[in-house]
């Protein structure tokens, strides 16, 4: 699934081979999604909530909140200029 938004309030659950959202602003909310996402916004936040995960989160200008998620199999990519990511680990 590719998912181009300018200003747009985003929520995706569910299991994707392959999913990648550009966005411009808003708010981007992944919530216990299998398998593999790219993520890149230039000023939305970026909020992953999962049990377990591969992340690779960088903010080059906001902050990257993390609550450590443990390692595990679905892998994410989360990039944003200007936005905050933050990293929720799910019991």
């Amino acid at each position: 699934v590719l998912l181009h938004a300018s200003s747009a309030q985003i929520r995706v659950t569910g299991d994707y081979e392959k999913l990648e959202i550009f966005q411009e602003e808003g708010q981007c909310t992944l919530i216990e999604v299998a398998q593999r996402a790219d993520i890149v916004t230039r000023e939305a936040d970026i909020y992953l909530e999962s049990t377990a995960a591969d992340v690779a989160a960088q903010s080059r200008y906001g902050r990257v909140i993390s609550q450590q998620i443990p390692p595990g199999s679905p892998r994410f990519r989360l990039q944003t200029i200007s936005g905050d990511i933050h990293l929720i680990r799910r019991e």
